[in-house]
């Protein structure tokens, strides 16, 4: 930790998908030096941001190097650096896939349709279904090397998935992301500087509400995840 001796402790940022964590990784390297922020800026889009063998490498080999350490990564992999402070970011379901499957769309499928994206069952298994409630839920006995492997989400993930969010040293949500950024500064003396917000796309599809209300039913252990969560944190 000698390259930022200001932070006793290193963090570690679990991202989850189309919850403002791009626009947090600028404000991670406002706060640390490059040397010390895993994965380097060269890899922050490439297989060190959530490969989880890649990670287990960086650990035995640069632990007392890294100061920050992020990605998209199942939760459990906090428990490699159990030293961590633990940060991430959630987002009402509804509106964080519908963010995710616009842009699919607009880099990947713009011919197709929001509802035939929702409906391809790569992007549906792997990014959609009860996607939040997956990524805090993994462990280390499902073998897992990527958040994107799929894992049946039932009630006793759900349970998994609250018991470790109430493990989360700070855990925000992408509604109220300043109040986010404001105990990071407050509790740790982060400085937050403005930045602009990334991959935003202005304006948002129209939805139906019969879509609306199929992604309700179809997530439904992702939406009592969040209501937990703003209920108790």
């Amino acid at each position: 930790m000698s390259e930022h001796p200001s932070f006793e402790r290193p963090f570690f940022f679990v991202h989850v998908m189309k919850t403002a964590g791009m626009t947090f990784n600028e404000h991670i390297r406002n706060n640390f030096p490059r040397s010390a922020i895993y994965p380097g800026a060269d890899d922050e889009t490439g297989i060190d941001y959530w490969v989880v063998d890649r990670l287990r490498e960086a650990v035995r080999s640069r632990r007392h190097e890294i100061a920050m350490w992020h990605g998209h990564f199942p939760y459990f992999v906090t428990d490699l650096v159990p030293e961590a402070i633990t940060l991430s970011v959630l987002r009402e379901p509804v509106a964080r896939i519908v963010s995710l499957i616009d842009q699919h769309r607009r880099l990947q499928a713009p011919d197709l349709t929001i509802e035939e994206i929702y409906e391809d069952p790569k992007v549906f298994k792997r990014t959609i279904l009860d996607h939040q409630t997956k990524i805090f839920s993994m462990a280390e006995s499902d073998n897992i090397n990527a958040w994107t492997q799929s894992i049946d989400v039932d009630a006793a993930r759900l349970e998994s998935a609250k018991e470790r969010l109430a493990e989360v040293d700070l855990l925000g949500f992408q509604e109220t992301f300043d109040e986010f950024l404001g105990a990071l500064e407050q509790r740790w003396g982060w400085r937050i500087l403005p930045v602009e917000r990334v991959n935003t796309a202005g304006e948002r599809p129209v939805v139906s509400d019969a879509f609306r209300r199929r992604i309700i039913d179809d997530n439904r252990f992702d939406m009592e995840l969040y209501e937990f969560a703003r209920s108790n944190f």
